[in-house]
């Protein structure tokens, strides 16, 4: 499995070993294929056409022509070529791997280039027209340094199949023989130096040199090479912030793509980011290529220390020749402030609870809007409800968008609260709360709306207290006389018809101080709001005396009545260790 081929072979041989196919003029060449090895090749055969007539030893039922064929791996392929009367004398053909596996080993010219190798071998006409004598032939042509900005020495090069007399060159197109731009011939070479800024005026592209030399036979054929003069840096894309937008309580993620492309092809080696054109922070770039992903974290006590609004963030890439790109922009939006409820409202807005209810459920409808804050604005991504008391964040019940998607930022949202809720809560006005979360992740402020209890009844009675207990916390079974020993009660204080909320309950320990002059209970899930509560409090019985003791609890309803007080008998005795004394 670790196999990895360093050589591409016809009939065993490599170029330039492989024969060269000798081919009469007007006769047809059959071209067997046989894919004997693992990878897949695409043969073509340059300047004819080939025309396939079999495949896997089975003719086809209709030839066709094609320019390469493609061979996986144990194929084989029929094929025919045919060489035109009108070729030349010795005329080739290259009949070659265009996958362009074209070396052997990676063996390299004495410049540094791949030398050519592999899979490739030539179709040589035989009979053709005699070719008139030409002048010699350009076999490398090279220019260096390439890459380049061309704010260097850049050298076109070039060697000839022997001595020239003059070279010339030209960019992109080649003219006419001894109108290109004349180049210093030596033997069978030939150079032309830029100077640094000679290049200057060039637009950056990829600039093809064309080259040919003058011998005794006249101008010869044209090689050519190709330059790529680079001014630009690389492209900014994908530029990405995540969460986006923020509320600082966060880090944020920075992402983008640096692509060179289409400046140049070189690689990208650094990128930076400013915000609002601060000192330059580097990115982690994961790969040096000419396309990388570039990221960045921003720090929480970076973000935190930015002002409400938008804040502008530039990114920048330099390629390996140093040239900076055209910076990407992203927008952070740092939105501090939440959404408003500016409307809420619920139908029916009163219910008449003195029969059985007429509805199953109450309608609550809200507008909620996050509008702009310094420029800062962020779409809804939820809304949630309490009744009486605001609880926190989160912990509400869940509205539902009227469109089926919190995507704006202003959604109408509502949901139908069962009238199981407002069963049991006293007679009299209660609120709805409302409020909404931006994608920024700031809950906003709360509105609310009234909906009114009516049980028909009036409230003439204070609440009764049930379920009175009292326990003494024992030290290990053992009650100290000088410790602060306490003691807690838990009791049930309950409105009849559920007329008023409980707001207050108090206990007092034999003799009665008044109506409100007793030591106060607590609401056991911390707030007086419902006409039934569970009252709990810890009290300190150390100062009291051994003996029979009276407790006493009531409550106070919304109506301003107190309930009787409902007594529990304690008996209290407390004992001492016995201090024993022994002399020697």
């Amino acid at each position: 499995h670790e196999y990895a081929p360093r050589y591409w072979l016809i009939n065993g041989q490599a170029f330039s070993d492989v024969p060269e196919i000798g081919v009469p003029v007007g006769d047809t060449l059959l071209l067997r294929y046989v894919n004997a090895g693992i990878e897949s090749h695409w043969i073509g055969l340059l300047g004819l056409q080939q025309q396939r007539i079999g495949s896997d030893g089975q003719r086809l039922p209709a030839s066709y022509g094609t320019v390469v064929q493609s061979l996986n791996a144990g194929q084989t392929v029929d094929a025919l070529a045919t060489m035109p009367l009108t070729a030349a004398q010795d005329q080739r053909f290259a009949l070659y791997d265009t996958g362009l596996l074209l070396h052997n080993a990676n063996q390299r010219r004495t410049t540094g280039e791949l030398a050519y190798g592999g899979m490739m071998t030539f179709l040589r006409a035989i009979g053709g027209t005699p070719t008139s004598p030409v002048g010699p032939a350009t076999t490398l042509v090279n220019v260096a340094p390439n890459p380049t900005a061309g704010n260097e020495l850049v050298t076109l090069s070039a060697e000839f199949a022997s001595g020239v007399t003059a070279a010339e060159f030209f960019t992109n197109t080649a003219g006419v023989a001894g109108t290109g731009t004349a180049m210093t011939p030596v033997g069978a070479t030939a150079s032309y130096e830029f100077q640094a800024g000679d290049l200057s005026a060039w637009p950056s592209s990829f600039v093809t040199f064309y080259v040919r030399g003058l011998g005794v036979n006249g101008w010869g054929p044209v090689g050519s090479t190709v330059l790529n003069l680079d001014y630009l840096g690389p492209e900014i894309h994908g530029m990405k912030l995540e969460p986006e937008p923020s509320n600082g309580s966060q880090s944020v993620l920075l992402r983008a793509t640096g692509d060179d492309q289409s400046t140049g092809r070189n690689d990208v080696i650094t990128a930076t980011y400013t915000i609002d054109g601060g000192l330059p922070e580097t990115m982690t770039l994961n790969r040096i290529d000419p396309v990388t992903a570039m990221t960045a974290t921003l720090a929480i006590e970076t973000v935190g220390g930015l002002d409400e609004g938008l804040h502008r963030i530039e990114i920048t890439a330099e390629d390996s020749l140093g040239n900076l790109g055209v910076p990407g922009v992203v927008t952070l939006t740092l939105d501090l402030t939440g959404p408003t409820a500016s409307v809420v409202s619920l139908t029916p807005d009163a219910l008449d609870l003195s029969g059985a209810p007429q509805v199953t459920s109450v309608r609550l409808d809200a507008a909620i809007t996050d509008a702009p804050s310094n420029g800062a604005q962020s779409l809804l991504a939820n809304a949630e409800g309490f009744i009486d008391t605001v609880g926190p964040d989160g912990s509400g019940f869940d509205l539902f968008p009227t469109d089926g998607l919190f995507d704006e930022f202003t959604e109408d949202a509502y949901f139908d609260i069962p009238i199981s809720a407002f069963l049991y809560r006293a007679q009299g006005d209660h609120l709805v709360y409302v409020h909404g979360l931006d994608s920024a992740g700031n809950w906003g402020v709360v509105g609310s709306g009234t909906i009114t209890i009516d049980r028909g009844v009036v409230d003439t009675v204070g609440p009764d207290i049930v379920a009175l207990n009292v326990t003494l916390n024992q030290l290990d079974g053992v009650q100290l006389a000088t410790a602060a020993v306490p003691a807690t009660i838990t009791a049930t204080a309950s409105d009849p018809l559920l007329l008023s909320n409980i707001v207050a309950a108090e206990w007092f320990v034999d003799t009665d101080p008044g109506e409100g002059n007793g030591f106060a209970l607590n609401a056991a899930d911390g707030t007086f709001d419902l006409p039934n509560e569970t009252l709990v409090a810890e009290i300190d019985i150390s100062p009291w005396v051994n003996g029979y003791h009276t407790l006493y609890v009531r409550a106070l309803d919304g109506s301003g009545f107190w309930g009787d007080p409902v007594s529990a008998s304690l008996s209290l005795g407390r004992f001492y260790l016995p201090l024993i004394l022994r002399s020697p």
